[in-house]
């Protein structure tokens, strides 16, 4: 186990909501000093606890706002709860909530960072949409910004 773990939110079979996934994986065929891990249940317990062995950790999710899709936004802790409850992803009540229990119980890890992508849609059974997909990168490149920062 390592000290900083990049956690992606979401599901690979509901098109964009799979955002998160693509950019963990993305991010695990470069980086061996992280875990990369995935969660797509959105229950608040079990993501806590997904967090709680790590000093570091990057969240990657879909989100859905005003923004252009594939647009990919790097949202330091504590402004991520706050930006999750406008912009809220298929996941947004539970990672929301999960987050706002954590700051409550002091559970958090020291270094919470949120890497969200705008999706496009969210269709069952479909595929990472264009803009989505090409943003997979840039966020894999926020991931690794924010895990080298600290």
């Amino acid at each position: 186990m390592h000290e900083a773990a990049v956690v992606a939110i979401g599901n690979a079979e509901r098109g964009d909501d799979g955002a998160g996934i693509a950019v963990a994986r993305a991010v695990a065929a470069t980086r061996r000093d992280v875990d990369v891990l995935e969660q797509g249940s959105g229950d608040p317990a079990a993501l806590l606890d997904m967090l709680a062995p790590y000093r570091r950790v990057v969240i990657v999710d879909a989100t859905v706002s005003d923004a252009e899709p594939g647009t990919v936004r790097f949202v330091p802790l504590p402004e991520a709860a706050g930006v999750l409850a406008p912009t809220a992803s298929s996941h947004g009540l539970g990672l929301a909530t999960a987050l706002a229990l954590g700051r409550e119980l002091h559970a958090l890890p020291e270094d919470l960072t949120l890497i969200g992508i705008e999706a496009d849609g969210f269709d069952h059974g479909r595929e990472l949409s264009p803009a989505v997909a090409a943003a997979v990168p840039r966020a894999a490149q926020a991931v690794a910004a924010a895990l080298d920062a600290a």
